[in-house]
């Protein structure tokens, strides 16, 4: 009898074991879980903080060119009467005697008239470049009625020659005339006095009727202490605008009145026979 081989029946036994524990009569034998490698911890990300947005910029719109400031003129108005000597402008160093006082004792001298002289009309000046003025009016030099006497002009074809007073300078222009002279804040009692300003043609130049030949002017640029002609103000004879009348430097006041003397014509006076007087407006125009 031959021996069995134990390959046969082991394979047997196996096949028997594999089934029962697929049928479930036997449990698997418990088998060793897996390993599991411990995850690397994540770091968190790091938050991001949001962004403040920033405000666009204003948009500043260039400016316009400031215009220059215009300043605005100065206007007075006053009147000048017929006995407003210019030669008294700025001499608050005289007292005008009354009428009954001798001669020999006045600054200006005397007609026998019924009039006291009287201190010019002043207008300050300072921080002003130039003026402009209307004057209308009448005035007679002669204690005659006022409706008959000279306008703001006076006599264009008349010449008057009178002297200089202190620091005032002589007066060579129309028969009168409104005019003006320019003082500092000093009292003009002593010169000398400047040269006066001729407003007539040089020589022995005359109209075709005679008569001396008047030089008018658009602008008129008096120094300090010239008795200069104003008249009405406008220059009627060429362009018929107004005529401006410079300041000059170191003026701080502004007289106006009239030019007299006996016949118009020698040392100043004669103011106390002259009746009416001229109303005037000014327009000082301020230095930029």
């Amino acid at each position: 009898m031959r021996e069995r081989k134990p390959g046969r029946r082991f394979f047997m036994a196996s096949l028997l074991l594999s089934c029962l524990v697929g049928w479930g009569v036997l449990p698997l034998a418990a088998q060793e879980p897996e390993a599991v490698e411990p995850t690397e911890a994540v770091e968190p990300e790091e938050v991001v903080e949001p962004v403040e947005v920033a405000e666009p910029a204003e948009v500043v719109q260039p400016q316009d060119e400031a215009e220059p400031q215009v300043l605005e003129p100065v206007v007075v108005s006053l009147t000048v009467d017929g006995s407003d000597a210019i030669y008294l402008a700025g001499r608050t160093d005289v007292v005008i005697p009354p009428l009954d006082v001798e001669e020999e004792d006045l600054l200006l001298a005397r007609s026998g008239g019924t009039h006291l002289e009287s201190l010019p009309e002043m207008v300050p000046v300072v921080g002003m470049a130039s003026f402009t003025l209307t004057a209308t009016g009448l005035i007679n030099y002669y204690n005659g009625p006022v409706e008959e006497g000279l306008p703001p002009d006076g006599s264009l074809t008349d010449v008057s020659e009178i002297g200089c007073l202190g620091g005032i300078s002589r007066y060579i222009g129309p028969v009168g005339a409104l005019v003006g002279v320019f003082l500092d804040d000093s009292i003009p009692a002593e010169g000398p006095a400047p040269d006066p300003i001729g407003y007539f043609a040089e020589g022995d130049s005359e109209d075709p009727e005679g008569n001396p030949v008047f030089i008018p002017s658009q602008a008129y640029s008096p120094s300090l202490g010239q008795v200069f002609f104003i008249g009405d103000g406008v220059d009627n004879q060429v362009s018929s605008q107004p005529q401006t009348f410079v300041v000059p430097a170191g003026a701080t006041r502004l007289f106006l009145g009239t030019a007299d003397a006996g016949s118009f014509n020698g040392p100043p006076g004669f103011y106390d026979d002259n009746n009416g007087g001229f109303q005037v407006v000014i327009t000082l125009q301020r230095a930029q």
